[in-house]
Formats: C-alpha cells, structure tokens, sequence
C-alpha cells in the first residue's frame, strides 16, 4: 500500500518553508526504510564497514565516568541489527587497538565489566586491548585481573611520557598449554564425580540385595 503521507517538501499542494520544513522533513526521515540487501554485496558490507571504522585508537582511563567509558567501547547499533551484519563489521569495529591508560593507578572497575559483557571468541579473537602502565605493581594487579577472562599481559616495549617510562603490554589469550592443563584438570575432577556416582550406586545396589536377602 502507498503512504498517503506527503513529502516533507509539500503543503496544500505549495512548497514548505521554515519550521514547517524541518519539522516535517525529520517526520518523513523517521517513516523511511532503505532496501540494503537490495545493492550487492560488495556495496553494502562496504557501507556497513564504514560505518563501524574508528579511524584510530580509542583511549580509556579508569578517571572516566563511567557513561562515556561505556559509550566509547559500545558496539555500533549497526553491529545488533541482524547476524549477516554482525559477521560483516564486528571485527572492522575491533581493528584498532582500545589503549588503557593506567597511569591514575585507580582500580579498573569498568575494564572489568566491559570484558565481561563481551563474549569470549570477542575477548580471544577479535580485541585488540593495549595496557600502558609506569608502574611495576601494577602488572602483577591486571595479570591477577585478566586471568578469570583467561587472557595475561605480554610485553611489548616502553615510551617516555613526561619523563617517566611507561610500559605497553598487549593483552593476549593465555598460552595454550595452561589452558590445556586447565581442561585436564576439568576432566580429571570430572572424571572422579563420576567414580564417586558409581561406587554410590554399587552400595546402594548392595544395601538393596542384603535387604532382600534378610527379607
């Protein structure tokens, strides 16, 4: 069915002019779909990239409030829309590195939840997290913090900032034999729940025949 909605250009039939243009210029934006998997593919997963790019490192210190800490690593609504759009630009929006800036020494509340929020394969995969710190705690601090998300720090080299050394790490996915040995250890307990279950119904298999016996 056609909208019977005018142009926002049209009234009575004359042009619009002033407050009545822009106020229904914005109604007739807002009532507007656009066919995107109309174009081909190649056009729209590039207009879709685009619109996900940071063109450079998006810097993070625990001294910001944390409603612009959480708008600057927040996922474009883009990425939401459907899973063919996610697949396409999530890893455009990670390309460049999301740098924290340590020097406050102010315990990292929000880098925490944000890890949190993100999936692991995100985490693993496809973040590109710089840690910058000038002090030597401190990494002892974040390797205890990043090690529930099973990622650890990894040197990478210093700079002078202000006559001070500051050290840049990148976080990184744990080593693989530490992950191997946590899943040996997974199965290891496992396998032993499941010995204690067996030996629970061999007793209560016994219990049951001297009950019958005496029965």
């Amino acid at each position: 069915m056609a909208s019977t909605m005018s142009t926002p250009t049209e009234k009575d039939g004359q042009p619009k002019t002033g407050d009545d243009m822009n106020e229904d210029w914005s109604l007739w934006r807002k009532n507007q779909t656009f066919p995107l998997f109309d174009l081909p593919p190649e056009l729209w997963i590039r207009i879709c990239r685009f619109a996900v790019l940071r063109p450079a490192p998006t810097v993070l210190t625990a001294k910001l409030p944390a409603r612009v800490f959480r708008a600057k690593v927040r996922q474009p609504p883009i990425t939401r829309t459907c899973t063919t759009i996610r697949k396409e630009t999530l890893s455009h929006f990670y390309a460049a590195p999301f740098v924290y800036d340590d020097r406050s020494q102010h315990e990292a509340w929000e880098l925490v939840s944000w890890l949190k929020v993100l999936r692991a394969e995100t985490r693993s995969d496809l973040l590109d997290l710089v840690i910058e710190s000038n002090q030597d705690d401190r990494i002892e601090y974040f390797d205890e913090l990043l090690g529930s998300f099973k990622l650890q720090l990894e040197r990478t080299g210093a700079r002078e900032s202000g006559g001070r050394m500051i050290e840049v790490f990148n976080v990184v996915p744990e080593e693989e034999e530490e992950a191997e040995e946590e899943e040996r250890r997974r199965r290891r307990a496992r396998r032993r729940r499941m010995r204690t279950c067996d030996m629970d119904g061999e007793m209560e298999e016994e219990i049951e025949e001297e009950e019958e016996s005496k029965g």
